[in-house]
Formats: C-alpha cells, structure tokens, sequence
C-alpha cells in the first residue's frame, strides 16, 4: 500500500507539471517514446538525442580481448543489474568479464571475488574508461527499468565492438538494428559464448557510423539552432 500511495502521489506531481508543458514554445524529447507520448498531448515537440562527447565511431574491427559492463555501481539499480548478471549471465564463461564503475559497494566486490574469470575496476578516469571501451570484445548493456536512451548503450556503439543487451535497455532507443538482444539470462549466456570468437568486420562499422548520424551531436544541434531560428520568425 506505501508503494501504490507513493506512485500515485508521483503521478500527480507529473500531471501538474504538464501544465508547465502547456506553455512551452517547443518540447525537446530525448526518447522516441517520449516524442510519441508528448506529441499526442501538446503537438510541439521534436526527438533530440542525449550530447555525448563522441564526433565519430571509432570501434575498431577485429576482435578484442574481454566483455565489459560499465556502471555506476553506487546507484542501487545499477548494482543489482550487475550482481543478476554475475549470478545469472556470466555464469559458466572461460572468457574475462571486466566490471568497471564508480564507487563498487562490499557486495560486488564480495561476489566478482568468487569468479575467477570477472574483473573488477574502480573509478577509471576518463583516459582508462575509453581504453576499455575500445578494446573490449563485448560491451553488455543489462538494465530492470526500460528508461529510454542511456549513455552507456550510446558509448558503447561509438566506440566498442559487439554490443549485446536486453530488451529493456534498447526499448525507446531506435538502436535494436545495432545490437544483438536475447531475451532470457540463457539466450544471453549463449550469445556471449557465441560471440567469442568472431570479429568486427568494416561493413559493421561503416553501417554504425550510418545510423548513428541521427545521434551526432551536429545534428541535434542543428535541429535546436532552427527551432529558434522559427521561433524568432
């Protein structure tokens, strides 16, 4: 009953902001499913992607050297998506999985600690974070909460190889076409598994660099700089 009377408070918050929404020149919506939910009520709004820091993808093809999650580990969804995926999903792999995030709790150390092949790296700075985005093999990208585009999936493509990940975390994205998903921990596991031994060729990369222009940080400036080019019309 705490959790129906706290949902349903919340939504009455949402509500009364849309009266905000109202009187908004334009709405910029950073999901596809934003866009659809919020074109229906107010009929002014426009898709633009999350900023990023990538200009280009530099995946680079062949084959890397271990699969990567990436997180920050002191937000408990993150950590229990990471603890599901050590317990369930890497279960079984001869193959090293890193776990690499911001301020890891005594759990997570506790159960990478029982695996021999897992990995964990505290707190990389920028400069290691990208030198492990770009040699890993495999990015994995796991979360419970379908919440519209995350950085880390967008990272990833931009500058890893395979990207795998679960629905929920594709779900409003537009980027299924780029990854390869499973639905069960089991369709997982065995992607991973089957995965090892091939590489990323050129055409992957030249298709990624395709769709993702929508994602390019020129474009949605763009969009932004014409909008208030109208606006002053």
């Amino acid at each position: 009953m705490f959790k129906q009377a706290f949902y349903f408070l919340e939504g009455l918050k949402l509500r009364r902001f849309e009266r905000v929404l109202k009187q908004a020149n334009h709405i910029l919506a950073i999901s596809k499913k934003d866009e659809e939910y919020l074109e229906k009520k107010f009929s002014n709004t426009s898709f633009v992607s999350a900023f990023h820091s990538n200009e280009d993808v530099s995946s680079i093809a062949g084959k890397g050297r271990f699969i990567l999650m990436h997180a920050n580990l002191e937000v408990e969804e993150n950590e229990a998506a990471v603890l599901h995926c050590i317990r369930n999903i890497f279960k079984g792999l001869d193959f090293p999985v890193i776990i690499a995030g911001k301020d890891p709790g005594d759990v997570i150390k506790k159960e990478i600690s029982l695996h021999p092949n897992l990995i964990l790296v505290e707190n990389p700075d920028d400069a290691e974070m990208s030198r492990l985005q770009h040699d890993a093999h495999i990015h994995f990208c796991y979360t419970f909460q379908a919440t519209g585009l995350k950085l880390k999936l967008l990272n990833s493509l931009f500058m890893g190889r395979f990207v795998v990940a679960n629905p929920k975390m594709l779900e409003g994205s537009g980027l299924d076409e780029l990854c390869i998903t499973g639905n069960t921990d089991a369709e997982l596991n065995e992607i991973l598994v089957s995965l090892k031994t091939k590489s990323l060729i050129e055409q992957d990369i030249k298709k990624r660099r395709l769709v993702l222009q929508r994602f390019s940080n020129q474009e949605n400036a763009s969009k932004i700089l014409k909008l208030l080019s109208l606006k002053k019309k």
